[in-house]
């Protein structure tokens, strides 16, 4: 059996999960590691919708969309080997029903790659209209956004082996910093903005405002650190007056 599904718009996706009896709910999440899934997921879906919907669901498999060869050859060797031994119920269920099929389409693909591989592939594609249209949504230009990524994938591998990240200085794979006064962040930026707490906060906290502009991830930080009166914020990278001019500020106006 061939497949031959056509690419839906995410608002079409919406409308056909509700009609088949899906519930939506925001149910309440944990701090760090939680809103990183939520930019995971949301990268997953970009990718998937831009990309699908102008090339078809194997987008992917297409050399000409790379402007890193290697990035290629490395994404579609783990899609590949995650589909020939397949441990998702997805992915088996699609390979007994579309026999003539040796790859899976990209809403599934999507879903075996890492958020490294995802931020790999992120770069590695060219500055086309899809991925243009990806940094877009996420308010930033795409250069700097797949700095953000990679930046990104390394705090979430320390909080998934349960690291020490408060007061870590995270140096590698730095994120560049917006300079450009439409992306740029509020108030004085300290020197190590880009390899401390505070500066993934004020990240994670800028790309969130993208995909839900009503998330409670800055207040829930703050009343963690409310919480914890004990704990030295300057460690965090945290500038004395992050109350009252924080580098999110302008961004939650």
């Amino acid at each position: 059996m061939k497949y031959e599904k056509k690419p839906f718009t995410a608002e079409e996706h919406i409308e056909l999960l509700k009609e088949r009896g899906l519930s939506v709910e925001n149910p309440e999440r944990a701090i760090l590691s939680d809103y990183l899934e939520r930019i995971e997921v949301a990268l997953r879906a970009k990718l998937t919708n831009y990309f699908g919907l102008n090339h078809g669901f194997y987008w992917y498999t297409i050399y000409d969309l790379y402007a890193d060869k290697q990035t290629f050859e490395i994404i579609n060797e783990e899609i590949s080997s995650k589909f020939d031994a397949p441990q998702e119920r997805f992915l088996k269920k699609f390979k007994l029903k579309y026999t003539s099929e040796s790859l899976p389409p990209s809403n599934m693909a999507m879903e075996v790659l890492t958020l490294g591989k995802l931020a790999r592939l992120f770069k590695g594609l060219h500055n086309n209209q899809e991925k243009g249209s990806i940094a877009n949504d996420f308010g930033l230009p795409s250069r700097i956004l797949s700095s953000w990524f990679n930046y990104l994938n390394n705090v979430r591998n320390i909080c998934a082996h349960h690291g020490r990240l408060w007061n870590r200085s995270i140096t590698a794979d730095k994120a560049q910093i917006p300079s450009r006064k439409k992306y740029e962040f509020n108030g004085g930026i300290p020197e190590n903005f880009n390899s401390s707490c505070y500066g993934v906060i004020s990240m994670i906290d800028r790309l969130l405002l993208k995909i839900n502009p009503n998330n409670r991830f800055i207040l829930k930080v703050i009343e963690l650190i409310d919480n914890h009166k004990e704990i030295y914020i300057q460690l965090m990278g945290f500038p004395k007056d992050w109350r009252t001019n924080p580098a999110w500020k302008n961004t939650n106006n």
